[in-house]
């Protein structure tokens, strides 16, 4: 085995490599034209990535969403730039053909743990840092195996296994079986697909729940702007996703929570909407929507949404984030609070009650003043 991972696979990597790179020309010739057409440039996304010992590289691959920004410049979510012919680019692999350039250079091989991003580096267990021992690969063990269907814990498992028994018949194994897959587009997840958080959002969870909540001692708060969306997006969908599943008894939407986060920009621009974050070392931690609307002449702003991660709740962040949007009416002149919530929600209907809203028929509401 050593033999072979010192000797005879990185001879192996250049020799496929080149030979497919020469191969499959004309096609990345064509796919690098479409990109122009249909994306723009540049056609080729670079990014830098850990690679062996965790030394960063250069990445290439094939651009697979456009450069779309609202009027002040931000770059809008992810979702709404990728497009149908960057689906198709990543559903096919084709958008990691310009790999094969990283696999000659010498900064991957063709089999072994993905290449991640650097901001995960912090949140790998001790064991899991083995992946980095060797270099990053085209495909793997874990894209054989499910790809992004799997959980982050199940992945670096089968990264780290990989690393541990590295031989010739495993390599032609896995190319195989990803060529099949390739073929086949399956275990293939982008857009709505895609089941998994980022692994720093999901292990700050981790790290969160093993510590003592008790002792967070501060959590800031701030306004939300349509690039803020963009970023924390995922976090967005996390916690909404929370928030239907408490308070909507019905059946509803497997994406409604990431419909209504897509939602959010355009409310933020055209400014009827206030949507709040807290955080806590820089994670998003609770998040409050509310709205402005004119009923018969008179203003009010509606309270639409507010969610709290449950490790982070009892502590008053609920009762902050509403304090910012009461700010906020303040300096819209708009003396009307109100949430529509029924009876039938008991722990949302009494926490209204419990900081001073009343019954006005189905919703509570609550009038402010500058006091």
């Amino acid at each position: 085995m050593k033999f072979y991972q010192q000797f005879v696979k990185r001879c192996l990597d250049v020799m496929l490599a080149s030979a497919v790179l020469i191969m499959l020309s004309p096609m990345i010739l064509i796919t690098a034209v479409f990109v122009r057409i249909f994306l723009g440039s540049p056609v080729i996304f670079k990014q830098e990535r850990p690679g062996r010992n965790e030394k960063l590289f250069r990445l290439y691959k094939f651009r697979t969403m456009i450069d779309k920004r609202d009027e002040k410049g931000n770059l809008y979510p992810d979702e709404q730039r990728l497009t149908k012919f960057g689906r198709i680019l990543r559903t096919t692999s084709l958008d990691e053909l310009p790999e094969l350039l990283n696999i000659i250079k010498g900064d991957m091989s063709i089999v072994g743990p993905r290449p991640l991003l650097e901001r995960y580096l912090p949140y790998y267990k001790k064991e899991e840092r083995i992946r980095h021992s060797i270099r990053p690969g085209l495909t793997g063990l874990a894209q054989i195996s499910g790809r992004n269907n799997l959980s982050w814990d199940e992945r670096l498992y089968l990264d780290v296994k990989y690393v541990r028994n590295i031989t010739f018949v495993n390599d032609c194994n896995i190319i195989l079986k990803t060529v099949g897959k390739v073929l086949k587009r399956s275990d293939v997840a982008s857009g709505k697909q895609l089941i998994m958080q980022d692994l720093d959002v999901e292990r700050f969870w981790m790290k969160a729940k093993d510590n003592n909540i008790n002792d967070i001692a501060e959590i800031k708060y701030k306004e939300l702007s349509s690039e803020d969306i963009g970023i924390y997006k995922k976090s967005l969908i996390y916690l909404m996703e929370i928030v239907l599943y408490d308070n909507l008894t019905q059946d509803y939407p497997d994406d409604l929570a990431e419909q209504y986060v897509q939602k959010m920009p355009g409310y933020i621009q055209d400014g009827s909407a206030i949507i709040v974050g807290g955080f806590f070392k820089d994670n998003l931690i609770g998040f409050s929507w509310a709205y402005e609307m004119n009923i018969y002449g008179e203003r009010r702003l509606h309270i639409d949404m507010i969610g709290v991660e449950p490790q982070f709740r009892k502590r008053g962040i609920a009762h902050s984030l509403f304090q910012v949007q009461a700010q906020e009416a303040i300096r819209r002149e708009i003396r009307i609070i109100e949430a529509m919530v029924t009876r039938a929600n008991e722990n949302s209907y009494n926490w209204f009650h419990s900081i001073g809203f009343a019954d006005e028929r189905v919703k509570v509401k609550m009038e402010i003043s500058n006091d």
